[in-house]
């Protein structure tokens, strides 16, 4: 390799970064791609890819030193993130924050601390230590979730109190510390704030309000999608801003993008978590295509200390996402999704899975078989695209079995 050529080591292979490392190589890096599975969506982007833990601290430092790597970056993947952050401030390499800031910000309990400190509302709660309890105090129903997981992975919903040790030692098996946040139900619309924090101060992006989906017994409700912008009052923004401005002061952010989620009802706020980082799936995707911001390309600029665009293209639509899962089995093939883009009812489809990958039932992030963006004049006219997209996509099993979910 040229000498003169930087290196780049991305972090994980989701689809997302596959715009991240499009983005290091347009800044002149050859890209060294880490991912523990064989063939990754990323890796035909990326110049090497080296199958190992993105989570192995040691593993990633020696390979950073070993490459000299000028950058180590994971911008969608929060663990992963984690660890990038660690590898880069042992070697000096750009960052957006130090670690002990991404450690505290990758575990629930660290951020439902902050936020009572600060006096931003969320749910009362407690946190579960090695089968510590005290619980009682709180009121039905309750969710417990893993505080070191990511997304929804490990949530249940439970409405007796004689079900709460069961969801606990649940949760407690998928937590890497042991520990497991049990906190009050808060009835309302999930929404999912974007902003871009530069020198401290928050620029709002976006909203988008969470499309609930059906759900089992004993399995948190999961989304089939989502819509934008958010039913919020320009006041509610307002509130939000103020809230994120709070936290960057509290864990001590200068420039760099951040999310925030919250159940909103008519009476209140309640934040549930937020993340200096940019969201997985289709996040930057529709960043981009109901703003206009580039958010992959401002982390990016970031990084590398460079000016940073947030000026936000206001839409004269209303958008949609849509999640495409299935009831399990092995995946053979989707159908139909070429006949939605002729007929202009999707603006983007992303497929995540290929032939004979294994598709499990639960609806998780990691079984999702793809996603689209859909836009229109206005909601009714995107519901109506929205049921003819899931009516028209099909996913078949390796033997031609209909599984769609």
């Amino acid at each position: 390799m040229n000498e003169d050529i930087r290196t780049a080591i991305v972090l994980g292979g989701t689809e997302p970064h596959i715009s991240l490392i499009n983005e290091l190589k347009e800044n002149g890096y050859f890209v060294v791609l880490v991912d523990y599975t064989d063939s990754p969506p990323a890796k035909g982007f990326a110049d090497r890819h080296i199958i190992s833990s993105t989570l192995d601290y040691d593993s990633v430092l020696k390979l950073a030193n070993d490459l000299a790597a000028s950058i180590v970056i994971s911008t969608c993947v929060d663990q992963a993130n984690v660890v990038a952050s660690y590898v880069s401030e042992k070697l000096n390499l750009p960052r957006l924050y130090s670690f002990k800031t991404a450690v505290r910000i990758s575990k629930k309990s660290e951020m439902k601390d902050a936020m009572m400190k600060l006096g931003i509302p969320t749910s009362r709660y407690v946190v579960s230590v090695s089968g510590t309890r005290g619980y009682e105090a709180l009121c039905l129903p309750l969710i417990v979730k893993p505080s070191d997981c990511t997304g929804s992975k490990g949530v249940v919903k439970v409405d007796t109190y004689e079900e709460v040790d069961g969801a606990v030692e649940a949760a407690r098996s998928l937590s890497p510390s042991d520990t497991v946040i049990i906190e009050e139900f808060v009835d309302g619309e999930e929404v999912q704030l974007d902003f871009l924090i530069v020198n401290g101060k928050p620029n709002f992006i976006m909203s988008r309000q969470k499309v609930k989906g059906i759900t089992g017994k004993g399995e948190f409700q999961q989304s089939s999608g989502s819509t934008v912008p958010a039913n919020l009052t320009d006041q509610d923004i307002t509130k939000f801003s103020a809230y994120v401005e709070k936290l960057a002061n509290e864990f001590d952010l200068g420039t760099t993008p951040f999310f925030i989620q919250a159940l909103v009802n008519k009476e209140s706020i309640s934040v549930i978590e937020f993340a200096p980082r940019i969201g997985g799936g289709l996040s930057h995707r529709l960043i981009k295509a109901v703003t206009g911001v580039d958010i992959i390309a401002q982390s990016l600029n970031a990084h590398l200390n460079k000016p940073i665009e947030s000026k936000v293209i206001k839409p004269n639509a209303v958008f949609r996402t849509g999640l495409l899962y299935s009831h399990g089995g092995i995946f053979g093939k989707l159908e139909g999704q070429d006949e939605c883009l002729s007929l202009e009812l999707i603006e983007c489809f992303v497929p995540y899975k290929k032939e004979g990958e294994k598709l499990g039932s639960d609806l998780a992030s990691r079984n999702r078989v793809a996603a689209f963006i859909s836009k229109a004049d206005n909601q009714d006219s995107l519901e109506k695209k929205v049921r003819s997209i899931f009516d028209k996509v099909k996913i078949y099993d390796i033997n031609g079995l209909l599984i769609n979910r």
